[in-house]
């Protein structure tokens, strides 16, 4: 309030005027608390009025009311578990025998098949839980003194209301397990034989196979958090003391805020599949006369395996925001046209954004394995000479690959700040005014990222025996050679992280002032 206003409500001494300020103050006090501090859900209303004998009069009202709501809808769906397997074999076998004085043959023959499938489904479930609040306050309160002198009256009026909401839908959504397994094995068998006299002949054959597989598919759960608030406050009042060439104030404000986020959270996936195959073969073959007699045998096996993994990609993402809004205004007179007036505004607005982030990378492996083997073996005998030969391979290969990173986090935020303010004051003809305005805005962006890692390696060995044996008599000759080989190879890849925190800022200020004299 301006000085010369000051000054004349120093002199100015009427009683009912100052009783009723000192009723305004209280009143605001009251309406001004927060609905936080608990809304009452009443209503209530006066209405007094009384005259005295002289002519004056005198009344006043007030109203309060004020409501409260809230709700939640809390909703859980369980998960699911769903699983099948089968499994199957066979076999089959024949053998047959004839013989014809010392002549004889034989055969048989036999297979075997089995078959295991395994498949699972998994859920977590669906979890919500949406909720509400809502809050209304008002308040007013009006008073009127009148004498039988015109210019012996007073009178003010206020007003208040507030309304405040909030809001919110957390959801979960479970992560889903997909997995299946299968075993396959099978073998075959044969073999003969047949003899005439002290001459034989025999052969079989055997076979084998088999396999295994094993897959897991993991989906990790989602995580929503949206949330949202707001804040309404508005405020007047106004004052009179006097007639026309009295004391006039008045006074409003206003105030708003809100804000809102979105949080998001994935938690990755993560796969596996593991395979092996294996594989065996054997031939064998005899032949007597006698004492003279040759033999052989073949055989041969492999066996393959991988493994696979991988996990990551998971994220995290929470955008947000906030706003926030006041505004005042006050008027002041005294006197007439050619009196005191004063007049003050201000206002302030301001919108604060972030939006961290986060991305826990990839990590991956693999790994092949293949041997491979081989054995042969031959005999010759003719009495007391014979010859033998014996060789065997192997081979092995390993090849391996790790990859891991890519992690990426980062926290932008952002900002607007603005205010406003104005004063003016007149004195009859003299009027001065100010006023200043202020801006400014921010921005942020650190972030932070690990780098990537691979590894990649190839391991391949070979090995070879061979053996050689004669006989003849007391005489004999072996002739033995070994070979072996391996070969390791390994390459590595990386890079360092990469991180900064880049800024900046603004400001802006700017002061008018105006002097004005009308004639």
């Amino acid at each position: 309030m301006n000085i010369w206003i000051k000054r004349s409500l120093g002199t100015v001494a009427v009683t009912g005027g100052l009783l009723f300020a000192g009723a305004t103050a209280a009143n605001a006090d009251d309406a001004g608390s927060s609905l936080l501090d608990g809304l009452t859900g009443s209503h209530a209303q006066t209405n007094d009025s009384s005259s005295t004998g002289s002519g004056s009069s005198s009344s006043s009202s007030e109203s309060s009311a004020s409501s409260k709501g809230s709700t939640s809808a809390p909703i859980s769906v369980g998960g699911l578990d769903v699983g099948t397997k089968s499994e199957s074999s066979s076999s089959t076998s024949s053998s047959s025998e004839s013989t014809d004085g010392d002549r004889s043959a034989k055969e048989s023959s036999s297979s075997q098949k089995s078959s295991t499938h395994e498949n699972g489904l998994s859920t977590e479930g669906i979890e919500l839980d949406p909720q509400a609040a809502f809050g209304q306050e008002q308040a007013s309160k009006d008073s009127d003194v009148r004498t039988g002198d015109r210019d012996g009256s007073a009178g003010s009026s206020e007003s208040s209301s507030a309304t405040e909401g909030s809001a919110s839908a957390p959801v979960r959504v479970g992560g889903i397990d997909l997995s299946s397994a299968s075993q396959d094995a099978s073998s075959d068998a044969r073999a003969s034989e047949t003899r005439d006299g002290d001459r034989a002949v025999s052969e079989s054959e055997e076979s084998s196979s088999s396999s295994e597989n094993a897959t897991d598919l993991g989906i990790g759960a989602i995580e929503l958090d949206p949330q949202t608030a707001f804040r309404d406050a508005r405020s007047s009042s106004s004052s009179n003391l006097g007639g026309s060439d009295g004391i006039r104030d008045a006074a409003s404000s206003s105030a708003s805020a809100g804000a809102a986020s979105l949080p998001i959270r994935f938690e990755g996936i993560s796969f596996s599949n593991d395979s092996e195959r294996e594989q065996a073969d054997r031939r064998a073959q005899a032949a007597v006369d006698g004492d003279r007699g040759v033999a052989s045998e073949e055989s041969s096996s492999s066996t393959d395996t991988t493994s696979t993994a991988l996990e990551g990609l998971g994220f995290g993402f929470a955008p947000q925001g906030a706003f926030e809004t006041e505004r005042t205004d006050e008027s002041s007179r005294l006197g007439d046209r050619d009196g005191i007036r004063d007049e003050a505004s201000s206002s302030s607005s301001s919108v604060e954004g972030a939006a961290p982030f986060s991305f826990e990378g990839l990590a991956g492996s693999f790994l092949g394995t293949s041997e491979r083997a081989t054995a042969d073996e031959r005999v010759a005998a003719d009495g007391d000479r014979s010859t033998r030969e014996v060789d065997e391979a192997s081979t092995s290969t390993e090849n391996g690959f790790a990859a891991s990173g890519g992690a990426f986090e980062g926290d932008p935020t952002v900002g607007f700040q603005r205010s406003e303010d104005s004063v003016s004051s007149a004195v009859g003809d003299a009027v001065r005014g100010e006023s200043t305005s202020s801006t400014s805005g921010r921005y942020t962006f650190p972030f932070d990222s690990e780098g990537i890692t691979a590894v990649f390696e190839s391991i391949r060995a070979t090995n070879r025996a061979a053996l050689a044996e004669a006989r003849d008599g007391d005489r004999s000759t072996k002739d033995t050679t070994t070979e072996s080989t391996r070969q390791h190879d390994e390459n590595r890849f990386g890079t360092d992280g990469i991180s900064g925190d880049p800024s900046g800022s603004f400001e802006q200020d700017q002061l008018d002032v105006t002097d004005l004299l009308r004639h």
